[in-house]
């Protein structure tokens, strides 16, 4: 058995008590585990995602997958949808293309963008060619039509060169924001 001194004792002590804090960051009662430090969310953070709207973006992901199936020539299977508690995302790696959709029921208040919103949060290509602008219209133009028919009632662009105009834009959003006719 090693021996320890009172002073090394003390400070394994409060090394674990640090330790304890900065990797939990929960303190115990006798009910309920509640976070040591407040939480500030602009609206209620504990919506969970419903089942009609699980279906409905495992239609629009069936739509997505048949879109760049029949455009960029790929397999059906090459595309990805991520859960997550407020939606999903799809996610394609093509030869000289990326494109990522957040697709959520719930925005929990992010960037003040409102529910039921489709967010394209990343759209590059790799050929720098005017086609590139063709590429994304048609994207759009996917999102608008089978966005608006499975549900979803908004659309948002993470990308700095996208841009709405003011009749159209929601107001008070941070990022580029628009509701479907």
């Amino acid at each position: 058995m090693v021996k320890m001194s009172h002073n090394k004792i003390y400070m394994y002590k409060k090394f674990l008590k640090k330790l304890s804090r900065l990797t939990l960051g929960f303190k115990k009662s006798k009910k309920t585990i509640t976070p040591s430090t407040p939480i500030n969310m602009t609206t209620n953070s504990n919506k969970t995602l419903s089942t009609i709207a699980a279906h409905r973006i495992e239609d629009l992901f069936n739509d997505f997958c048949i879109y760049i199936a029949k455009r960029y020539d790929a397999n059906y299977d090459d595309a990805i949808c991520d859960w997550n508690c407020v939606g999903a995302t799809f996610r394609y790696f093509g030869s000289n293309i990326h494109i990522q959709l957040k697709v959520w029921e719930h925005s929990i208040g992010h960037n003040n963008l409102p529910d039921g919103i489709i967010v394209l949060s990343d759209f590059v290509t790799g050929s720098g060619h005017a086609q590139d602008k063709n590429e994304f219209v048609a994207l759009c133009n996917f999102i608008f039509e089978r966005g608006s028919r499975h549900g979803f009632k908004h659309f948002a662009a993470e990308p700095p060169e996208v841009t709405f105009t003011p009749e159209v834009a929601v107001p008070n959003t941070l990022i580029p924001c628009m509701k479907f006719a």
